[in-house]
């Protein structure tokens, strides 16, 4: 990628995987892209409120712990060690049951582990919805579900299985917002539950990063470094700027992280956005094609009225 000079960039957050000093101006470490599935639409079940409001009510900490749709050895070990570890921590737990063992025949005629009252096995749930409202989060450590943890500002307890998980492991660890468990067992995930629920440093500190992800508005960023970059190799730098315009006009969350970090690029948006007319539509922007003389089409849809449509 060094010699070709191949963009690259990283959805993580800098503040997760700082940009190294030796990176190149087309690597970007620009935020996580974040779903946002938990909006204003989302209805939880009821029985996981009432579990929820009864934990609080009891004055007991909530967890959550999911692995994901991982495969493992025997999926009876793990669950019977999540319940051992969930009742010797005296904690409640939400439980997001993914795992199988799949590839194991033998453990298919085994009986599944009755969950006891301390543990609510909620599937899948929003973890912008979830996390905001539990005081750790326990799971295998992928990119998305820990940049998930951490916006929320919620230590974090990973048990990597394979791949990019060991390194965001370590990661959590050497930030001080979190515990990388190398081996799972009852006593050591109740330990660290203990910990991660009680270590005020430690929650000082991920409430610390969270409030920094928050302001990544890594899409945003994205958007940015990929018109920057000029992926899309038929813009021209008039086009780019005016895409910026749309982005900045109708996202309020990225024209406040613009407001707040303005530099040289802001000064052109400013001056673009007087020179042509962008209309507030949200689902198309009308911008005007004449310019000192100019015709400016490439990349829009053309109109009979004199102006170009660019979708919002």
């Amino acid at each position: 990628m060094q010699q070709s000079k191949v963009p690259f960039l990283y959805n993580v957050s800098p503040s997760v995987l700082p940009p190294a000093v030796d990176f190149p101006d087309w690597t970007k470490v620009t935020g996580y892209w974040f779903l946002d599935e938990g909006s204003d639409d989302f209805k939880p079940p009821t029985e996981l409120v009432e579990f929820m409001d009864k934990a609080r009510c009891d004055g007991k900490k909530i967890v959550y712990i999911g692995f994901g749709s991982i495969v493992v050895k025997n999926a009876t070990i793990l669950t019977q060690a999540i319940v051992e570890a969930v009742l010797k921590a005296d904690v409640r737990c939400i439980l997001n049951k993914g795992w199988s063992d799949r590839l194991d025949h033998k453990q298919d005629k085994q009986p599944e582990i009755e969950l006891p009252p301390e543990i609510y096995n909620a599937g899948l749930i929003p973890h912008d919805w979830l996390f905001p409202r539990v005081d750790a989060a326990i799971h295998h450590g992928g990119s998305g579900t820990t940049g998930a943890s951490l916006r929320a500002g919620c230590p974090t307890i990973i048990k990597p299985f394979f791949g990019d998980q060991f390194f965001y492991a370590t990661r959590i660890e050497d930030l001080g917002v979190g515990i990388a468990l190398k081996k799972l067992t009852g006593k050591s995930l109740s330990n660290a539950i203990l910990k991660v629920t009680s270590d005020q440093t430690m929650i000082e500190k991920v409430c610390r990063v969270g409030q920094r992800i928050n302001k990544d508005y890594g899409v945003y960023s994205a958007i940015e470094a990929i018109l920057r970059l000029n992926l899309i190799r038929s813009l021209n730098h008039e086009y780019f700027l005016l895409v910026l315009v749309n982005v900045r006009k109708h996202n309020p969350e990225y024209a406040n992280a613009r407001s707040s970090m303005r530099n040289s690029m802001d000064i052109e948006l400013d001056e673009v956005e007087e020179q042509y007319e962008v209309s507030d539509n949200k689902q198309y922007s009308k911008v005007s094609i004449e310019k000192q003389g100019e015709t400016f089409s490439d990349g829009f849809r053309s109109s009979e009225d004199g102006y170009v449509y660019m979708a919002v």
